[in-house]
């Protein structure tokens, strides 16, 4: 690796996902060390076995407290424009309930074992990079920086005993006098964590990523906003996630393009104070904000948003001209009301809305429909004759007697070229009572995917029957079963019947399985497998 360009490695060690892989890469060889001073990111995460070695009595006055160690990382890295710095939750997550159980002399697997066990996680501090390397005959980091720079700048270990010239108690006192919890050393979301680094690297920063414990964050009021506001003038991307946030104080952000809230709690019901100081943002991503009883979107400038709501406020709305894609997952609303007339790509799952209101939504291209109540939504939702790609799931045993009409269809969305139909949605659609309605055709349509949850072979046939009777412009045709038939000889039977009975498709036959998330209906699905079984003549 040595014997690459200094910025291909540079670029290798930018993309890093953690800082404590880039400080091994620095003590492998004197090439790295020097390309990896040209790395502007930094990235840290708390392991479950950090964790466990803060808690543990036995080990306890060994480690090194991890907000310590993001400090002197920051502080020491030198020109920084991202920092990302959290909690590996989903490893600590699991074993949070365990470890609180019993605090004092719990039983547990000796550190050395938990790291074994962890997936990739070797080491988890940068004081290990620096002894040396097994198998590694270069010098000591420390000698490195000595002999062939001159840089001052201590070893990772050095730097979280002492920054050199920094005037500040030292973040191991910070912790000390803190409130006595050493749960609070976990706690990279507190406000005096930050201000001890942030506002000496918020010039030049451009993103900034922190994720904390829930369990311990969720019950303290952070006004992490306001400090970031009051400092970080240049900040283009932000990522907060698992906390409790207060807007008290926040400032605006003209340069903030970006931000993702994740799993958080906050005061701010309406989203007023939140969006009139982040008035410029381009990217907008909420998924389980809590807190909220009226939530108004007024973003001139957003051009995607991905919303999936925890909660069940009273009402929703989003008023973005500029509005490109947006992805809503929401449960039961009183009312819903869009205005967005740029909207090309829209993919809402909802419960029921009392009151929908969508105004023309005249670039509307990609739409996908998930709802209890399809066939309702179906109803509510306006002509949408710009619609080319539709994609529709619902839950079968929610409103099973109420079956949807191909002719709704047709009619509601004239010039749809590709239709999806999720396995419940597969399940609901057959012609009226009365058999096809005269003239209702779909021309435009010419692809057509199903999950199909039936295990008789006539039945899907007889479906296969009736969309090619009015698609007279079918070319593909996709048919996904259940992943409990692949194995069965009704996948083999209906490729060969299919493929005999209309060979001028082209078919593509694969295995489905339904996909499952956290917070209410989904209406998803995911594709295990799929193939191109035959090509048909054109």
């Amino acid at each position: 690796m040595e014997d690459l360009p200094v910025d291909l490695i540079l670029d290798i060690l930018g993309r890093l996902p953690d800082s404590a892989d880039v400080a091994r890469f620095r003590a492998a060889s004197r090439t790295l060390n020097a390309a990896a001073r040209g790395v502007k990111s930094v990235a840290l995460l708390c392991s479950l076995a950090r964790y466990l070695r803060s808690r543990s009595p036995d080990t306890r006055s060994l480690a090194v407290p991890f907000k310590s160690l993001v400090a002197s990382a920051v502080l020491g890295w030198g020109l920084v424009e991202s920092v990302a710095i959290g909690i590996d939750y989903a490893s600590l997550a699991d074993s949070f309930e365990d470890v609180e159980e019993d605090e004092s002399g719990y039983d547990t697997d000796s550190f050395e074992d938990v790291e074994e066990d962890e997936s990739g996680d070797d080491t988890d501090s940068f004081e290990d990079v620096e002894e040396d390397e097994s198998g590694d005959d270069t010098d000591s980091f420390e000698d490195m920086e000595e002999d062939e720079y001159g840089d001052d700048t201590d070893s990772f270990e050095d730097m979280e005993e002492d920054e050199s010239g920094d005037d500040t108690d030292s973040f191991e006192d910070t912790e000390e006098e803190e409130s006595g919890d050493d749960m609070s050393l976990m706690e990279v979301m507190e406000v005096g964590f930050l201000e001890g680094w942030l506002p000496r690297v918020s010039e030049e920063l451009r993103a900034l990523s922190i994720s904390d414990l829930r369990e311990q964050s969720s019950w303290r009021r952070s006004n992490v906003l306001a400090l970031v506001s009051s400092h970080c003038r240049s900040l283009c991307e932000l990522e907060l996630k698992n906390a409790w946030l207060s807007v008290d104080g926040l400032n605006p952000l003209p340069s903030l393009t970006s931000l993702t809230l994740e799993s958080i709690t906050l005061d701010d019901e309406n989203l007023s104070k939140l969006f009139t100081c982040l008035s410029h943002l381009q990217v907008l991503n909420l998924h389980g904000v809590g807190g909220l009883k009226e939530p108004k979107i007024h973003l001139p400038d957003l051009r995607s948003c991905q919303w999936t709501v925890s909660n069940a406020p009273i009402s929703l709305a989003i008023y973005a001209p500029r509005l490109v894609k947006l992805m809503l997952s929401c449960i039961t609303l009183r009312s819903l009301i869009l205005e967005t007339p740029a909207l090309s790509d829209f993919d809402l799952s909802i419960v029921q809305a009392d009151d929908l209101q969508v105004k023309d939504l005249i670039s509307l291209k990609s739409l996908k429909l998930y709802s209890p109540f399809l066939c309702n939504l179906i109803t509510a939702f306006p002509s949408a004759k710009t619609v080319e790609k539709l994609t529709l799931n619902t839950e079968f045993e929610m409103d099973g007697k109420k079956m949807i009409s191909l002719e709704l269809l047709f009619k509601t969305f004239p010039n749809a070229s590709t239709l999806t139909l999720g396995p419940d949605a597969w399940s609901r659609l057959w012609p009226s009572p009365g058999g096809w309605e005269d003239g209702v055709e779909m021309k435009s349509l010419q692809g057509n995917v199903a999950c199909v949850v039936d295990s008789h072979i006539d039945v899907v046939q007889a479906f296969i029957a009736s969309m090619m009777d009015k698609c007279t412009n079918l070319s593909d045709f996709t048919i996904l079963m259940r992943q409990q038939d692949a194995d069965s000889d009704l996948l083999s039977n209906l490729t060969k019947r299919c493929t005999a009975d209309w060979p001028r498709l082209k078919w593509k036959f694969g295995v489905f399985k339904k996909a499952t998330e956290a917070y209410g209906f989904t209406g998803g699905w995911d594709i295990v497998w799929q193939r191109q079984t035959f090509e048909g003549a054109r």
